[in-house]
């Protein structure tokens, strides 16, 4: 697995702090290692590849070591990018401003907000508290087919229960400048099938919500990182406006 992060330090002789978009992360340095901490300076932005390992004793838990871990040249996640931005939330009907920080994925990064965390390799957005909550984010190739994805998410979604397409007002809250935005909902939850477009560049948005004590909190949350989606390979943006 690769990512981007800002190197905190070293927190013991095997390992070493990274800011990611989970927030810190700890990792242990892997064989052949142990001196390239002394290459780093903190705040230094690094580029890093890491495996994960079953802890001993529980295969639930899983231990990161890293493979690789240089200094890299420019923002983690795009050049120009502020690596905190305060985004507009929805919650209980009440009209917030939180602060997320950037996350880079595959060409593209967006704002993460603390509660949530961000797999780049995957490009899974996920709720830390419960990772059952999230959404898959899937670039689209340049001459992607709307008509053609409607099928796919219509089929996608149909086991899950009745599939409808959201439009105008029925989308408040949501993306509200999506190209497609199908939701079906069964026994076990809502699924969302969305294509958005940012920049000139496609996405598939494949968001899973479950019922229990996040339903709600959950998607604003999402919903407003999602809005936030950089294509990072076009070069530095202006994020005044």
């Amino acid at each position: 697995m690769k990512g981007t992060g800002v190197y905190n330090g070293q927190i013991d002789s095997h390992s070493v702090e990274i800011q990611t978009g989970e927030g810190p992360v700890a990792f242990e340095l892997g064989a052949g290692m142990e001196s390239i901490p002394e290459t780093l300076n903190e705040q230094d932005k690094v580029a890093f590849e890491y495996v994960e390992i079953a802890a001993s004793g529980d295969a639930s838990l899983k231990q990161r070591v890293l493979t690789k871990l240089a200094a890299s040249e420019g923002e983690p996640g795009g050049p120009g990018l502020p690596q905190t931005r305060r985004l507009e939330i929805r919650l209980e009907g009440n009209l917030e401003e939180k602060t997320a920080a950037l996350a880079p994925g595959d060409g593209y990064s967006l704002y993460v907000f603390d509660i949530l965390g961000f797999d780049s390799a995957k490009g899974r957005l996920y709720l830390k508290a419960d990772p059952r909550y999230y959404a898959d984010i899937e670039k689209l190739p340049s001459d992607f087919n709307p008509g053609a994805l409607l099928m796919e998410g219509r089929e996608e979604l149909s086991g899950t229960g009745e599939v409808k397409e959201l439009k105008d007002t029925e989308r408040t809250g949501t993306l509200p400048d999506a190209r497609l935005l199908l939701t079906a909902s069964g026994n076990g939850g809502t699924r969302k099938y969305i294509v958005t477009e940012t920049d000139g560049q496609g996405y598939i948005i494949r968001m899973n919500i479950p019922y229990g004590d996040a339903t709600e909190g959950f998607p604003p949350h999402a919903y407003a990182s999602l809005n936030s989606l950089i294509d990072t390979k076009k070069g530095p943006f202006d994020l005044a406006a």
